[in-house]
């Protein structure tokens, strides 16, 4: 099954090489600002954690690029995939988790008499529901490309299979 996504005129290599840099430049700037928060944290092993995830996503991001600027291996493209699904999928899971503890908060607050503002919950709740559909498009463009792929280096084997066919009947 194809799922092609219009990414605003680029074509589907475009867009993927354009997420992979953006997201490649991206992990370089969180592990330099971790490098630099490390020597004054006091929790240093969550810092080491986020950076061995941004190690590991940049790795990913280097698979993705190559597979991009070679135009082959679709491959290359799975750990990518799967990665942004599962980090698509814990954003949304944080927007579920974060949404139900403000209402059991709100409700709390309106038990105690209190008014509180939701203002900045709601900005954060925002933040999360727009990065995650974000995500998600990110996600259909690179899988789009993926099955594009595939679907041209497979019927390109064909090609080459029926050609070198046709040819062998021609010595006879």
């Amino acid at each position: 099954m194809s799922v092609i996504v219009n990414q605003c005129g680029f074509s589907l290599q475009t867009g993927t090489k354009i997420l992979g840099w953006l997201y490649l430049i991206g992990g370089f700037l969180l592990m330099l600002k971790i490098a630099m928060m490390m020597p004054d944290h006091p929790e240093t092993n969550i810092l080491i954690g986020v950076m061995v995830g941004s190690v590991v996503w940049n790795a990913v991001n280097i698979l993705l690029l190559f597979s991009a600027h070679k135009n082959s291996r679709p491959s290359l493209m799975l750990p990518w995939l799967i990665c942004k699904a599962v980090i698509v999928l814990v954003g949304i899971g944080l927007e579920v988790f974060w949404s139900i503890s403000l209402i059991m908060e709100d409700q709390l607050d309106n038990a105690n008499q209190r008014v509180i503002g939701f203002g900045k919950e709601i900005e954060i709740l925002f933040f999360f529901a727009f990065g995650s559909a974000l995500g998600i498009y990110f996600w259909l463009v690179v899988y789009s490309y993926y099955q594009q792929l595939k679907e041209e280096l497979s019927s390109s084997t064909k090609d080459k299979f029926q050609f070198s066919k046709f040819n062998s009947s021609n010595d006879v």
